[in-house]
């Protein structure tokens, strides 16, 4: 009887101990956002288990996007914002529930007077915590987004964008007194940073960013405008994977400046760690 009892114990034991590194395991992972297949289900399941089947089979959305360079820090950090709560919309749509925002390097900004140290394609990570910033969406530094590229389509592969579009405010934004969120495509002046013959395109200084897709916008409207846009240009054929890069997002305007999804975004831009024990120390 108490051999009976004695193992009843230990079996409940075992299962309720099973069942919290179950529970541990899924808040572990309900922020990591990485490359899941369906065959990563059986090897690694408690990465993909969040994961409904019928999303994986939905194309990855990897959204770029710059800000004019004249444009400073606090600037760009109020641009992210914009950009963070319009993926984390863009995320509950069918079709965009594998989107990634991939954060733009910073490179020498106007304000940055230090010229005896190398300015140029400093990550996020460099000064933000990037585990806090993940937790409120999904979001990747650059040297990520390269690692997945390669993974995606091999190393040595130059990075072959499907869309790029050049934003630019429209010469009368308040037509008959009413401002009205819309994009109209307009053609491209030859002053822009893209090679039609070359199908190269500068991007932070990088080389190795082509695409065979850029379209001129005149744009005005906050970022869930985006979403139209990104259905009206919708490739008809969608690969595994869909590279989108908008220009000059610092047109795009707040959905709604100040309300929850705002400061949940901004309350996830915690400093790094490392410049907070350098202010602690100063």
């Amino acid at each position: 009887m108490h051999l009976h009892s004695f193992k009843l114990v230990l079996l409940n034991q075992i299962y309720y101990s099973l069942l919290l590194v179950t529970i541990s395991q899924i808040v572990h992972t309900s922020h990591i956002r990485e490359i899941c297949e369906k065959r990563d289900i059986f090897f690694e399941p408690f990465r993909c288990q969040l994961y409904e089947l019928d999303v994986l089979d939905e194309s990855i959305t990897y959204l770029l996007y710059d800000v004019n360079p004249s444009e400073g820090f606090n600037l760009r950090r109020d641009v992210y914002i914009r950009m963070a709560v319009f993926l984390e919309f863009l995320r509950t749509q069918r079709g965009y529930r594998r989107a990634k925002l991939v954060l733009p390097p910073w490179s020498n900004l106007v304000h940055w007077r230090s010229h005896n140290i190398d300015q140029t394609h400093l990550f996020w990570n460099h000064f933000f915590d990037l585990k806090s910033m993940k937790r409120y969406t999904n979001v990747i530094d650059m040297d990520e987004f390269f690692t997945e590229y390669e993974r995606l389509h091999g190393p040595e592969t130059g990075v072959m964008l499907d869309e790029v579009y050049k934003l630019k405010h429209f010469e009368n934004m308040f037509e008959n007194g009413v401002f009205v969120d819309k994009f109209e495509e307009h053609v491209c002046p030859k002053s822009h940073d893209y090679d039609a013959g070359a199908s190269s395109l500068t991007y932070f200084g990088y080389g190795n960013f082509s695409t065979e897709e850029f379209t001129c916008l005149h744009f005005q409207g906050s970022a869930m405008l985006l979403h139209k846009l990104l259905e009206t240009y919708k490739p008809q054929r969608l690969h595994h994977a869909r590279y989108v890069l908008v220009l000059n997002a610092e047109i795009v305007l707040h959905d709604l400046w100040g309300n929850v999804d705002y400061w949940e975004a901004r309350r996830s831009m915690r400093f790094a760690s490392e410049l907070i024990e350098i202010a602690a120390r100063f």
